[in-house]
């Protein structure tokens, strides 16, 4: 659950020119970053750059980071359709 709230983010980040850095952002990081012993510089550089304000290069860099995320935890990036069933319960 924690990975489709960063791929929420990284589907969000495009349409919005404002700082995504939130509290329930950093639980995620810190909760994927305590799951097996990894190298910490993809979680601080997804913090750190969602706090870009260029749309561009904040996809980029955070597209970047969730990659190297997934390959830290050995795991494949959710799909797509849970990260739109995720929003559309949030509309909800």
């Amino acid at each position: 659950m924690a990975l489709v709230v960063l791929e929420d983010v990284l589907e969000q980040c495009g349409s919005r020119k404002d700082n995504l850095q939130s509290r329930s952002i950093a639980v995620c990081l810190a909760y994927l970053a305590t799951r097996r012993p990894v190298a910490r510089w993809p979680f601080d550089d997804f913090w750190t750059y969602l706090a870009d304000l260029d749309p561009i290069r904040r996809s980029a860099n955070l597209n970047r980071c969730i990659n190297a995320i997934c390959l830290q935890l050995k795991t494949k990036r959710p799909e797509r359709s849970a990260c739109q069933k995720n929003v559309e319960r949030k509309k909800r």
